[in-house]
């Protein structure tokens, strides 16, 4: 359980395709590889990848150069959502901002570190399976699906921002469209000619937090055959979105304020500083304040990271618009998957009106995706798009037993199947991260 997506990818040196193949198998649906780009448009007419990793520097037999930055362009040519993540043993920081520049998600160098790899490749496997919106214009290059008087306040709020180089701290409930608002925020603002880079924290461990946002020397540690820099010293001149902050453990907090205040970071193996100037932008679905009380958020980086704050609404307090996000969702997924256009019945509009949505915007994109793929007509109908059972999971949840593991066990084996195995979904059921729960499927072995 818990396998998904799938993974294409290009290379002609079958250690490498092998090695890929080892890691990544049991984690995935289904994992091809090509061993020439000249192969790469058969594969992505058969099927639509979540996921292509490829050298860099890939050989073809015309030894044409910048060859994968044209893989790559063919790639998002064919499918402009695709992720495609490089690898390469060189640790240029100029080919990791070309790269990503040019549309490609990340840049890894070899020899890569497993770990490391696999949460990547898990984190994009997340983000493909919860597309980002494509939203029609509403107010300058901020583009939102409302009418509900509080969006026009996070709308008014974000324009005010955005010029500023003020931190901005985002918090919502799962769902609700935190890395959109980090979006709007680096779009409006003067530095969106440089990056946006994301860093889901709660997918990084204590060993990868420093490696990750710092970067590292040549000779750091036993792997480390090239210096490679961290998404600060990327995305110097642009923004870093910090997302999931409440996951990061006392430690690694103390050395993030360390950084924001003194505004430069020191690679591992290094001693010297490296200045950076990056706006911040943070998020979280946890009560942060609560956890400042509770001494497992540190004060004073709450203070660094909320110059700004901006809470999102759950999808139940804007009901409003509900209707058109239903009618955006539909267009979308009838274009996706080449269906005619569809309209959605009252009864089941007034049905999607009612119910409370915990899951928010996301899980309404989820159900209208759903019901376009099995619809059987054009009219979609409370079959189609109404799965829910009211806010619950069923009243068959009984314990005989006070052991908090087991109860845990029980809960999330309940959930997983009202979930049909779908790990976003269970997660945002849940209240936790994809990661965390990945941890306790392999814990309790489900």
């Amino acid at each position: 359980m818990g396998r998904m997506g799938s993974v294409l990818a290009v290379d002609a040196n079958k250690d490498v395709v092998y090695a890929l193949k080892s890691l990544l198998e049991v984690h995935v649906k289904r994992f091809d590889s090509v061993n020439s780009p000249c192969q790469v448009t058969k594969f992505l007419k058969s099927h639509e990848y979540d996921v292509v990793i490829l050298a860099l520097d890939i050989e073809t037999e015309s030894k044409q150069k910048d060859a994968g930055f044209k893989v790559l362009h063919h790639i998002l040519k064919h499918n402009e959502n695709a992720n495609v993540l490089f690898y390469t043993p060189h640790g240029r920081i100029e080919d990791t901002v070309n790269a990503i520049k040019s549309g490609a998600k990340d840049v890894i160098k070899t020899p890569w570190e497993n770990e490391r790899l696999v949460q990547k490749v898990l984190s994009y496997l997340k983000k493909e399976e919860s597309p980002p919106i494509k939203k029609k214009p509403s107010n300058g290059d901020i583009k939102f699906i409302y009418r509900s008087p509080c969006m026009q306040e996070i709308v008014r709020t974000i324009n005010k921002v955005a010029p500023s180089d003020a931190n901005v701290l985002v918090l919502g409930e799962n769902g609700t469209g935190k890395e959109l608002v980090a979006d709007a925020l680096h779009k409006v603002s003067s530095r969106k000619k440089n990056l946006l880079l994301s860093v889901d924290m709660g997918s990084l461990s204590e060993s990868l937090f420093e490696n990750e946002l710092f970067g590292h020397s040549k000779g750091a540690y036993t792997d480390a055959k090239a210096a490679c820099p961290g998404r600060f010293e990327m995305a110097h001149g642009g923004t870093v979105f910090l997302d999931e902050i409440g996951n990061l453990n006392l430690s690694c907090q103390s050395k993030l304020l360390t950084v924001i205040e003194k505004r430069e970071i020191t690679r591992i193996g290094e001693s010297k500083p490296r200045p950076i100037d990056v706006r911040l932008v943070c998020a979280t679905n946890k009560s942060i304040y609560q956890m400042v009380k509770d001494d497992e958020f540190r004060q004073d980086l709450l203070y660094r990271i909320n110059t700004v704050e901006i809470v999102l609404p759950p999808l139940r307090e804007r009901k409003e618009d509900i209707p058109l996000l239903v009618s955006h969702f539909i267009t979308l997924y009838c274009s996706h998957y080449r269906k005619p256009p569809m309209k959605v019945d009252k009864s089941a509009l007034r049905c999607m009106m009612d119910y409370a949505w915990p899951g928010n915007v996301r899980e309404l994109q989820h159900a209208v995706e759903k019901g376009v793929i099995m619809a059987d007509n054009n009219l979609l109908s409370k079959k189609d798009l109404c799965h829910h059972n009211g806010d619950s999971y069923g009243d068959d949840v009984y314990f005989d037993t006070y052991n908090l593991e087991e109860i845990e066990r029980h809960v999330i084996n309940k959930v997983l199947q009202t979930q049909e195995g779908n790990l976003t979904h269970s997660a945002e059921a849940l209240g936790i991260t994809r990661t965390a729960l990945y941890r306790r499927i392999r814990k309790y072995g489900l």
